[in-house]
């Protein structure tokens, strides 16, 4: 009887311990899921968080083309206005040189050559000036580099600038070069680094 009674004792001890152990798995299994939910809450705030200062920095697909195509467009345009410029200016080689001349066929010199280039061709200026000096003054753009130029720039020659000519680009020069060559294209640089005919480059503008 002693035995059954100890035994029982030990079912009722092994019971609670039993009920204990499964309260205490309970807790510890929702505080580690109350722990997980914050843990994934907090990252998807904090992939929100990436997602938004992404979305932020990405400029919209449709802004970068439109913005690209414009670029592209202009650079087309310009390029496109440069190289007719020459085509038009080389329609003329071989006509006469005549200082102080204004009619494209029978003769212009240098400054009357470039004035009726930019004004008569695509490039539609308004230019009175018949001279270097008052081009020089009236045609205003940007002075450019040597290194830098492009077909279209506008050569300016000698400390009391007695000559212009127009780059037509690969080392070229087209212009109103004098009585003994009339307009012609001619290599801007020697070998020896000088300009064709030694005359100092004054500045070079882009007008275009």
């Amino acid at each position: 009887m002693k035995w059954i009674k100890t035994r029982n004792w030990i079912k009722k001890r092994i019971v609670v311990i039993l009920g204990m152990e499964l309260i205490l798995l309970t807790v510890f299994c929702y505080a580690i899921g109350t722990e997980t939910t914050a843990y994934n809450r907090k990252i998807a705030f904090d992939a929100k968080k990436v997602a938004f200062t992404m979305r932020d920095a990405v400029v919209p697909v449709k802004d970068t083309v439109k913005e690209t195509k414009t670029v592209i467009e202009a650079q087309e345009d310009q390029s496109l206005t440069e190289g007719k410029t020459i085509v038009f200016a080389d329609r003329y080689l071989g006509n006469p040189y005549v200082l102080g001349g204004r009619d494209i066929e029978t003769g212009v010199d240098c400054a009357g050559f470039v004035n009726y280039v930019f004004t008569h061709g695509p490039a539609g200026k308004h230019w009175k000036s018949m001279n270097v000096g008052g081009l020089y003054h009236e045609i205003g753009g940007k002075s450019v580099r040597v290194d830098k130029m492009k077909p279209g720039d506008i050569i300016f020659f000698g400390s009391g600038l007695s000559h212009v000519a127009i780059y037509a680009g690969n080392g070229q020069i087209v212009h109103a070069m004098d009585e003994a060559n009339g307009i012609c294209r001619t290599k801007l640089f020697r070998s020896n680094g000088s300009t064709y005919s030694g005359k100092k480059i004054v500045d070079v503008r882009r007008v275009l």
